[in-house]
């Protein structure tokens, strides 16, 4: 029998030897399980409001607004750590292909801390206006007027995990199949 788990120096395919790289698997598992089952929320809510609309003449009240304020929200910010550790993000490699390994590897490490700090400055302007919301109570303005700072909460922690995604890459080598799997247009 043999022992899965990395041995020391060695790295998964996920957030590498420790406890933050298996914390942020975690994390992102959740996160993009989460994300998952908005997609399957908003596809029956819509389905629901347009059969209640064109069937029965009687649409769902606030469908529009939830699916833009808090479906499309989760969508989006819960999976994006998760679609950039898998290399689902597009990239444009048609001048890469050209430079050396070594200064390509400086380049995206480079860009990952980069990317690390707009993300986290997007993570904490969320995080302002999550406060900010909580402290006045700000309610959508439409029939149904729910909390908004749940919502700005999963802005905070959608990119607040992409954050630290990118600075583990910076940190971590991916293996050879995340290392050249990253989708581009060539």
């Amino acid at each position: 029998m043999t022992d899965a788990r990395p041995q020391t120096g060695q790295t998964d395919r996920t957030g590498g030897p420790g406890p933050f790289g298996r914390l942020l698997d975690g994390a992102e598992r959740l996160c993009f399980r989460l994300s998952c089952a908005g997609v399957v929320a908003m596809m029956l809510l819509v389905s629901a409001d347009a059969l209640g609309r064109f069937v029965l003449d009687s649409p769902i009240t606030g469908a529009y607004e939830l699916t833009e304020d808090y479906l499309m929200v989760i969508l989006v910010f819960l999976g994006l750590s998760h679609s950039y550790r898998k290399g689902a993000f597009v990239r444009v490699t048609s001048f890469t292909r050209f430079v050396p390994r070594r200064l390509r590897r400086v380049l995206e490490r480079v860009s990952a801390a980069a990317a690390a700090v707009v993300v986290g400055a997007i993570a904490a302007g969320a995080f302002d206006t999550t406060l900010r919301a909580i402290r006045i109570g700000e309610f959508s303005s439409n029939l149904l007027q729910y909390p908004l700072a749940p919502a700005y909460a999963l802005v905070v922690v959608g990119c607040g995990l992409l954050a630290l995604r990118l600075l583990q890459s910076l940190f971590v080598a991916p293996s050879g199949d995340e290392a050249e799997g990253t989708p581009s247009f060539e």
